[in-house]
């Protein structure tokens, strides 16, 4: 069987499901020890310089969006931290991509941004890169055009700034990502779960094509949490 030509990953795998993560400003697969397949990577970050891994980098991933949850994890030492799992589903198939980020990330924030102007209802083109400062930074398409925020310094429309304490120098962001956090909640969660629901219903059907706008239709209740401001 012949896999149709698509923009979902330039750079195809034979797995139903693709793990993916954004480490040092790539979108990538990531392995601690060699992989065929993969290729040697030094650290370049300044806290882990020289650290070798194995990557397998990907341009870009463009797919619909059917899946933002936050998930619990534990260290080896047993501290919990928390990231969000976004999945994106291929236009024309079953294959998904499981991106993890830390829950305060670039990719987080900037969706949060982003996402009031996007249309959820159609596939979003994201590629990740490193910036002049040497950050990551994240830019978002749709219909080879990009999706520009809605939240900037210039006009923030209501996102908190950063508060710096006086007494200990540190930045205070508490605000700032529950700002976010409850856009992600309240413009995004629930029109995921309708995408979701038609994708899985028309492929259910087996008619294997992107759903039109009437498969939108329905309202799906979306239960949310306010456990440490993260209302998803």
């Amino acid at each position: 069987m012949t896999l149709p030509t698509d923009d979902f990953l330039p750079d195809r795998r034979p797995s139903n499901i693709i793990y993916l993560s954004i480490y040092e400003g790539m979108l990538c697969q990531r392995r601690a020890t060699e992989t065929p397949g993969f290729a040697r990577y030094e650290s370049k970050s300044p806290k882990t310089k020289g650290k070798v891994s194995w990557v397998r980098e990907f341009d870009h991933i463009n797919g619909f969006l059917t899946g933002f949850e936050r998930k619990e994890k534990t260290t080896l030492a047993g501290d919990k931290f928390f990231v969000a799992q976004i999945t994106f589903n291929h236009p024309e198939t079953t294959q998904r991509a499981i991106l993890e980020v830390p829950i305060k990330s670039e990719f987080v924030a900037r969706f949060a941004m982003c996402v009031e102007n996007m249309n959820l209802k159609k596939p979003v083109w994201m590629r990740s890169f490193l910036d002049k400062t040497g950050h990551t930074s994240i830019m978002f398409k749709q219909e080879d055009a990009k999706v520009e925020q809605k939240y900037t310094k210039e006009h923030p429309n209501g996102l908190p700034k950063w508060e710096k304490d006086p007494i200990s120098d540190e930045w205070d962001t508490r605000e700032y990502w529950k700002f976010l956090f409850q856009i992600i909640a309240d413009k995004a969660l629930p029109v995921i779960a309708n995408v979701r629901a038609a994708l899985d219903g028309i492929r259910d059907d087996d008619q294997g094509t992107p759903p039109s706008e009437a498969a939108f239709v329905a309202e799906v209740e979306i239960e949310t949490t306010t456990d440490d401001d993260i209302p998803f």
